[in-house]
């Protein structure tokens, strides 16, 4: 009786996996795309654009609220997969169990992933951190269809969600292009 409750604890924890059991009611932003990719390459090309996502900086300029004037930063991002209530940061581990996930024909109809926005100023040569942002994004996959939802947890929106919105977007077209896959249609992109 204990080994099958166990085996039912485990089983349920795999189907959790890409799923944030939490995810919110309310919706800051959404995004509906419209596609001609079948389902599993699609979401091995978002699960790839988020790869690539994951680490990056880009150069920004920023202002900072305590001092007048604006200086040169950098914006990096840290991507997490979720797993139940938790989400787990994207790294090698983490990208192998999503491909094997998708490669063992286990198709997501939801993935959950958490995008923290880290900014950090420049000033007499130290790099200074400034509030960061902390987002869900909700992938919902249907035949020819791929919505997108967003809820900001947390931080000042240094970066609006439009932008967080486009930036995935973009890249998720981006490797579709170098993958010679049709691309998509944005049929709308709202924020709240």
């Amino acid at each position: 009786m204990y080994e099958n409750k166990r085996k039912q604890v485990r089983r349920l924890k795999t189907t959790s996996f890409g799923r944030f059991t939490n995810f919110p009611s309310i919706i800051h932003g959404t995004a509906k795309i419209s596609h001609k990719t079948s389902k599993p390459r699609l979401q091995l090309v978002i699960v790839e654009a988020l790869r690539d996502i994951n680490g990056c900086k880009t150069s920004q300029i920023l202002s900072v609220a305590s001092r007048s004037g604006r200086y040169p930063g950098e914006i990096t991002f840290e991507v997490g997969v979720a797993d139940d209530l938790y989400f787990y940061y994207l790294d090698n581990e983490t990208y192998t169990k999503l491909v094997m996930t998708l490669k063992s024909k286990k198709f997501f109809q939801v993935l959950d992933v958490l995008i923290v926005v880290l900014y950090h100023y420049f000033k007499n040569g130290k790099r200074i951190p400034l509030n960061f942002d902390h987002n869900i994004i909700r992938f919902t996959f249907k035949k020819g269809e791929l919505d997108l939802y967003v809820f900001h947890v947390r931080g000042i929106r240094r970066m609006p969600l439009d932008d967080l919105l486009n930036l995935m977007i973009g890249r998720i077209k981006g490797k579709m292009t170098k993958n010679r896959l049709k691309t998509f249609k944005i049929e709308y992109l709202r924020t709240y």
